[in-house]
């Protein structure tokens, strides 16, 4: 189950960063670290905490309003429930 979390987390932070490049390198805007969170809503449980902590970074990382992702969620978690 450690061995689980710790693949997640790296493949997080490795989207993080290609998300980061990709956005950077080209005229290309990609949301990677929404579809990560949109992936584990729909397929996993995920804490309330977790998703909070994801949506607030996927906002600072994809220079999105504060909260944007979070309520994209948060409507999408009622309609898969």
């Amino acid at each position: 189950m450690k061995k689980n979390r710790y693949l997640q987390i790296i493949l997080f932070l490795l989207l993080i960063l290609s998300e980061i490049y990709i956005n950077n390198a080209s005229k290309v805007y990609i949301d990677l670290i929404g579809v990560f969170l949109l992936i584990y809503v729909i397929n996993f449980s995920l804490s309330i905490q977790n998703m909070i902590l994801i949506s607030l970074i996927a906002d600072l990382i994809g220079f999105w309003y504060l909260g944007t992702h979070l309520l994209a969620i948060i409507i999408v978690s009622m309609v898969t429930d």
